[in-house]
This record gives structure tokens, C-alpha cells and sequence, in this order.
């Protein structure tokens, strides 16, 4: 399940001990900078393919977490206009909200046009998620 390959550490979550993958995953998930590769066997046809890691940790500044919760709801690109007016906030914070939220791998952006339009990584995903769980 761990492979150590010439200083890589490399994590494999197919095949081994089924009881371990809850202690591998979180650990995994809570140092992702720590692991250099993931993958995922099959048992089925032998097949090995590496997998990205969600970012579940790191800052996000709790003043953009509505931003991000925002952009979660909006399930396809939202342009900055658009996210202001939901927000009701000036499209300048927005954008700020937005570059904090890219430097932190929850969103992506990209222009059209004029207008840069905002979706949700799958780690941003998550991060909304945990956040509302966290609220319960």
C-alpha cells in the first residue's frame, strides 16, 4: 500500500488490507505535500493508474469561504459579475475572493472575453462540504 522508490513516497490504494485504507486515506489526505505519487490498482485487469489527491487542507480565508460556497451551488462556471450581484459585494472583492481561492486549489478561473468565469475544483468541492458538516 505504501511504496518507498528512490526517495518517492508513493501511495497505492488498490489491493492489501481493506482495514487500513481509512487510516492510509486520511493520512494520505491530511499530507498530501508529503506524498510524491497516488494510484490505483485493479484487481480485475491488473491495470495501475495514478489518481490526483483532493486539497482538503490549507488556509482559505474565512472571508471567502462564501465566495467558494457560492461558486459550489453555481454547479457550471459563474462569471465575477454574476457572483457579485448573488453576493451582493463589489465585483473587486470578488476577484479577490477568487485569486485567494485559485492560490488554494478549490477553484478555477478563466476569461472570456471580458469577464472571468469561476468553477469549483473537486477539492472545493469537498471543502464546502466539510465546512457544512462541520456547521451540523
Amino acid at each position: 500500500m505504501i511504496i518507498e522508490n528512490e526517495g518517492e513516497l508513493v501511495i497505492n490504494f488498490g489491493g492489501g488490507p481493506r482495514e487500513l485504507y481509512l487510516a492510509i486515506g486520511t493520512a494520505t489526505l491530511a499530507h498530501p505535500d508529503s506524498v510524491d505519487k497516488t494510484l490505483q490498482f485493479s484487481d480485475l485487469d491488473g491495470s495501475v493508474e495514478e489518481i490526483p489527491l483532493p486539497q482538503i487542507t490549507g488556509a482559505i480565508p474565512e472571508s471567502a469561504t462564501e465566495t467558494l460556497d457560492a461558486v459550489v451551488r453555481n454547479e457550471s462556471a459563474i462569471g465575477i459579475p454574476e457572483l457579485a450581484e448573488e453576493l451582493n459585494r463589489a465585483k473587486s472583492t470578488i476577484s479577490r475572493h477568487v485569486r485567494q481561492l485559485e492560490a488554494a486549489n478549490v477553484v478555477t478561473a478563466e476569461m472570456r472575453g471580458k469577464t472571468k468565469y469561476v468553477k469549483s475544483t473537486f477539492s472545493g468541492e469537498l471543502r464546502s462540504q466539510m465546512k457544512s458538516v462541520e456547521q451540523d
